[in-house]
């Protein structure tokens, strides 16, 4: 349970325990896996198997989901309008609002 909202409050990080290790690389997003599912994407993230993806430009920095699977099967979150992470310019204290939509999902792929 989350405790109390606003100024003032004090977080107790020292219980957290690692539970592994992870390297990402950032790359052009048509090196990920998925890439053809997030043509707005420039640039991805990935470890190789899950890949968020996410667009720079002058206005903003977005997220346009990810994409996780090989095999027979895919989870995936694309959103069809992309989620602002940041606007540009920025200023202390501004606030946006961004309405946002995705598509969520697990695709099944069957060979026969």
């Amino acid at each position: 349970m989350p405790g109390a909202a606003g100024e003032g409050q004090t977080w107790d990080f020292s219980g957290l325990t690692s539970t592994g290790v992870m390297s990402q690389s950032i790359v052009n997003a048509s090196e990920a896996n998925g890439s053809s599912e997030f043509s707005g994407a420039n640039l991805a993230f990935t470890d190789g198997s899950i890949s968020e993806y996410f667009s720079t430009a002058p206005s903003a920095y977005q997220s346009w989901g990810f994409y996780s699977g090989s095999g027979e099967t895919a989870n995936y979150e694309i959103y069809t309008d992309a989620k602002d992470i940041l606007r540009f310019p920025i200023g202390f204290g501004q606030t946006f609002t961004d309405d946002f939509s995705s598509e969520k999902g697990l695709q099944e792929c069957h060979s026969l």
